[in-house]
């Protein structure tokens, strides 16, 4: 499944940046790009995508610029997919989005951005259980009544 990242109008017509699981995909009219870090060069200040060498319809654009927004919308994509793996849920908050884990000691682990609090202790608040993470200055965390995590 692709995720757009965004799209900028160019010589060559419309290419979008895209994700495709953790690949970063540049998409033209006539052929997609998996690009890699090494790809992108820096030419007179712009960050952009050198095109190989031999691609028909391409013979008057050496590279495709890509934005700066889209690299950091990249960079988010691909800190958040690191941070979803293995979850067993997520809640967004004020600070970030936070994401659980279950430990092998049966503990609930949230971790919000590079901070981690690891928890068992469960409380009852207005009628529902709730979870104390005071690590990652989010007082509360519990169950919405439809199954989601909520603060």
């Amino acid at each position: 499944m692709n995720y757009t990242l965004g799209y900028t109008e160019t010589d060559i017509g419309t290419v979008i940046f895209q994700m495709n699981a953790s690949n970063f995909e540049i998409q033209t009219h006539e052929v997609t790009f998996t690009v890699y870090e090494d790809d992108i060069k820096e030419v007179e200040g712009l960050k952009v995508f050198e095109i190989p060498k031999g691609f028909s319809g391409f013979r008057d654009i050496p590279y495709i610029e890509i934005p700066g927004d889209i690299l950091e919308g990249r960079d988010e994509y691909l800190k958040e997919t690191e941070n979803s793996k293995g979850n067993i849920g997520s809640t967004e908050t004020n600070q970030g989005k936070v994401f659980f884990y279950l430990t092998a000691e049966g503990l609930i682990k949230a971790k919000l951005g590079e901070i981690e609090e690891t928890t068992d202790t469960f409380y009852t608040v207005e009628g529902k259980r709730v979870m104390l993470l005071p690590g990652l200055d989010i007082p509360f965390v519990g169950a919405s009544s439809s199954g989601g995590m909520r603060i």
